[in-house]
């Protein structure tokens, strides 16, 4: 069973990632056909018994297919990278990562964030160090203070959203939890308040976040934990207004990153216990 999703795996990644880098897109056709063998593969090694069926196999891709959605409109992904993230999610194993996150897809969001972070951020050093006097004014210019301070806002209010709901919902909440659903909240009312008129919607979110927290979490007002929930919104802020500024410059230039080969690499991480790594660092230097 495993060889076979592997075969496929490694037919998708290797034909994305060549129309990706060749052709600046990757072709529908391969992934209807590639979609079409794993959504086949999924019910044959079901009713061999050989795949555990249960509810997170079914709604895993359709979870894939609603992020995909919304990276796309947030402009973060182009079409071709939202369609490939989905048919990968029908190639991934199901319970690995339960523990972790509930659906298989968002490890593979988060191994691709990751890897494309490490390859991502030496380019943006490159492009500081270069640039010298030019990005140190932009970086403290108002325009850039302004921008940040909405990030840190948006991001400020979605978090006070995030963790009641989450208290509803029988799922342990995590580190890469917290940050997917930050970054596709973040990304959906930064989208909206540039995209339409709804310029003041960051005071909505805000004062919904403080209502929600007040009646749910009254504890987190406490000035000790909101020094520290304070440090890692900075932290989140921080890093998600470097992914905007590169998202900006690349459609400044008419330039494109392709993800295919980030999302193939997150692919096979997922078969691997490379989230788990990341995990004890994570809570290593949290201490």
């Amino acid at each position: 069973m495993n060889f076979y999703f592997y075969l496929l795996m490694l037919t998708i990644g290797a034909l994305s990632i060549y129309t990706d880098i060749t052709q600046r897109k990757i072709k529908n056709i391969h992934l209807l056909i590639v979609s079409c063998l794993a959504i086949i593969a999924n019910i044959v090694f079901a009713a061999l018994k050989e795949l555990h069926f249960s509810y997170i196999l079914i709604l895993n891709p359709f979870v894939a297919l609603l992020i995909g959605f919304i990276f796309y409109k947030a402009n973060l992904w182009k079409a071709g990278d939202a369609k490939l993230f989905f048919t990968y999610s029908l190639l991934l194993p199901v319970n690995r990562y339960y523990h972790l996150l509930p659906f298989s897809c968002l490890v593979l969001l988060f191994n691709a964030f990751l890897i494309s972070l490490l390859f991502i951020t030496p380019l943006f050093l490159k492009s500081i160090i270069v640039n010298g006097n030019k990005t140190i004014k932009k970086i403290i210019s108002t325009k850039t203070l302004t921008y940040f301070g909405k990030t840190f806002l948006i991001t400020f209010g979605i978090s006070w959203i995030i963790k009641p709901v989450l208290s509803f919902i029988p799922i342990k909440e995590n580190i890469f939890l917290n940050f997917i659903l930050l970054y596709i909240g973040y990304s959906t009312v930064y989208k909206t308040m540039n995209k339409t008129k709804y310029r003041t919607l960051m005071l909505p979110v805000l004062i919904t976040g403080f209502a929600i927290r007040y009646v749910f979490i009254p504890e987190s007002f406490s000035f000790i934990n909101m020094l520290r929930y304070l440090k890692y919104l900075l932290g989140y802020s921080l890093l998600f207004y470097i992914l905007r500024n590169i998202t900006e410059v690349e459609r400044q230039k008419h330039q494109r990153i392709p993800f295919a080969p980030f999302l193939f690499i997150g692919a096979l991480l997922c078969n691997t216990d490379f989230l788990w790594w990341v995990m004890k660092t994570l809570n290593y230097l949290r201490r």
